[in-house]
């Protein structure tokens, strides 16, 4: 029987501590991968028979669970004897959240960075067969009588704190908004219009609009990450300088293995140019005008040579909208997020209460006027999810990128052919 390997002993670094405390910081900084990506495997559950609650804990084993918050974790144990890492972790953290997934065996919460990381709520397939409704129009007893309310209340107190949320698109296991067992499917009463695809916009919205603190959302692909057409628009994405890609919104959040990389959004008829995200305020429609940024880039980009900073930019994301028409569902978000635009501007119209009686208000001083007006407040969330808020939301698609892959086919790329 041969001898049991010793374990390795941990490798010292003596150069490191003589670096300056800025440099360490920096060193640090960089291992945390800012912004970061969570995930949160989310369900339902019931508080009574007509009332349920949303129930949020970390990914599964078996998915593998790749949050940024890892990074944090693991830098806390180093920063417990080195307070340059204690002090990077804080510096790092521009707006600190505790994100409400239990920790054991402490029951703590997951630290992250509300003000710039991004928060994936992934839904499991709903095998109870009950009706389930997060828009406040589709709760409504008279048009559901059968269905279960959700504790707006709780979920929004849970949900408090996150700016920017993500929701993964597609994969085989993903049932589509007219399936019974999906989370955010379609009534009956909408005529199946949104059954082809795998999210009911009005009912994403419903859930969304629990957030009130929300700025972003982003729908992720689901695409093999070592496919042709993922490694070929990463590494596109990637030959564009950073500081560019900043320059235009074509963001990046980082978990602690991938990348999750900006989309182009088709946009109007503005040749080579595309928006990487879409405002609830912008124009959506192709025949409409082109959204300002995008006007005064092309402009620009006209007026200065090719080699200038807007003609690189045009040229780079010529190829990477050209690219992106090649991945998958990337058709089926642009509608849903068209959609999901038109739909927050009907919300914003909704009269003061969507069971009140129309065409005739009652009179603005009848306490039945203030019992509807609250009504109307509590189910859409009007104190925190103002008209502003909601028009400066933001809209894009993300794509999960392996980097090794990305690494693998540039070197290739670069191989001599005999």
């Amino acid at each position: 029987m041969s001898p049991k390997k010793a374990e390795p002993e941990a490798v010292a670094w003596p150069l490191f501590g003589r670096l300056p405390v800025e440099i360490q910081i920096m060193i640090f900084h960089e291992a945390l991968r800012k912004p970061q990506i969570h995930f949160a495997d989310a369900s339902r559950h019931e508080v009574d028979p007509v009332t349920w609650k949303l129930d949020l804990k970390s990914r599964s084993k078996k998915k593998g669970d790749t949050s940024g918050y890892h990074l944090v974790e693991n830098i806390q144990d180093v920063a417990r004897d080195s307070p340059v890492a204690a002090e990077a972790i804080l510096k790092s953290a521009l707006q600190p959240l505790l994100l409400p997934i239990p920790v054991r065996p402490n029951n703590d919460w997951r630290k992250i960075d509300a003000a710039t990381d991004l928060v994936v709520f992934e839904f499991s397939v709903d095998k109870s067969g009950k009706l389930w409704l997060w828009h406040p129009r589709n709760q409504l007893v008279d048009l559901n009588p059968l269905a279960s309310h959700i504790d707006s209340r709780q979920v929004r107190k849970d949900l408090r704190g996150i700016r920017k949320v993500a929701f993964v698109y597609g994969g085989n296991k993903q049932p589509s908004a007219g399936s019974s067992e999906s989370v955010f499917q379609c009534l009956q009463h909408h005529n199946g219009r949104h059954s082809g695809q795998k999210f009911c916009p009005e009912e994403l919205l419903g859930f969304i609009y629990q957030l009130s603190d929300i700025e972003a959302v982003y729908i992720i692909l689901h695409h093999r990450v070592n496919k042709k057409p993922v490694t070929n628009y990463a590494a596109s994405y990637f030959s564009v300088p950073a500081a560019t890609r900043n320059t235009f919104g074509l963001k990046t959040f980082y978990s602690t293995t991938r990348s999750y990389i900006t989309v182009p959004l088709p946009s109007c008829e503005i040749g080579p140019v595309f928006h990487a995200t879409w405002k609830t305020k912008d124009y959506i429609w192709p025949h409409g005008p082109s959204p300002p940024l995008v006007n005064a880039v092309r402009e620009a980009a006209m007026a200065r040579p090719p080699d200038s900073r807007e003609g690189r930019y045009v040229e780079h994301v010529r190829k990477l909208s050209h690219l992106a028409h090649k991945l998958d569902h990337h058709e089926e978000v642009y509608l849903l997020v068209a959609e999901m635009i038109l739909q927050i501007r009907a919300d914003q119209n909704t009269p003061l209460s969507p069971d009140w009686p129309l065409p005739t208000p009652p009179q603005v001083n009848t306490a039945q006027f203030r019992t509807l007006k609250q009504h109307h407040k509590q189910r859409y969330n009007l104190e925190n999810f103002t008209k502003e808020r909601r028009d400066n939301l933001e809209f894009g698609m993300l794509l999960m990128v392996d980097e090794t892959a990305v690494f693998k086919n540039e070197k290739s790329k670069s191989k001599p052919t005999s």
